[in-house]
């Protein structure tokens, strides 16, 4: 026998959308994994192994027509707007509601506050609005955090590229100027994962 057997055995099974989405993500996070030696090898089984893998963009990486050597993944990632991080994070329609109330996460999983508001401000940026600081309370401060540096991480917010050095020197809200959105309203957030 060939090692495959007709799937004709196993029961149908109904799927609902949850279950569709999530398995489309895992196939895209598994794809994303995959090097492209694997799938050189996978299309052409004849090949060695250890053969090392060609650039895509010769240019940019010798220094033709851009100049300039492309430095590592993590200078890269530094060069681009806070949009196009979130971008990059597959934003997500959240429903206002649903953030109200929610811890916001350090870098390290410390809550720094829970999202009070939820903004716009006069230029159309939408703003989280937590609270910070303080014990039990006493002493702590509104601050506005931009919902781009911001990523749903399960029933809770990360504050992804904003360190919590960050946080202490940051101005205090006070609303002035800022529009709040209804509960109702949905807004895109993006999604991580830790």
């Amino acid at each position: 026998m060939s090692g495959l057997e007709p799937l004709s055995h196993i029961p149908a099974r109904q799927f609902s959308r949850k279950d569709l989405l999530f398995g489309a993500g895992a196939i895209a996070s598994g794809l994303a994994t995959v090097s492209s030696s694997a799938i050189a090898q996978a299309v052409n089984p004849s090949e060695p192994k250890d053969k090392p893998s060609e650039p895509k963009d010769k240019g940019a990486q010798s220094g033709g027509a851009g100049g300039k050597k492309e430095e590592g993944g993590k200078e890269a990632e530094k060069k681009l707007s806070p949009e196009e991080k979130m971008a990059r994070r597959f934003p997500q329609p959240v429903r206002v509601s649903y953030l109200i109330g929610l811890p916001m996460l350090d870098e390290g999983n410390a809550t720094l506050g829970h999202v009070r508001f939820v903004v716009r401000d006069g230029g159309g940026k939408v703003k989280l609005v937590i609270n910070y600081g303080g014990l039990f309370g006493i002493g702590e401060r509104l601050i506005a955090v931009p919902v781009e540096v911001c990523a749903m991480l399960g029933r809770q917010v990360a504050a992804q590229d904003m360190p919590r050095d960050e946080f202490e020197p940051a101005p205090t809200w006070y609303g002035s100027g800022d529009q709040p959105i209804g509960q109702g309203e949905t807004i895109q957030v993006a999604v991580m994962r830790r």
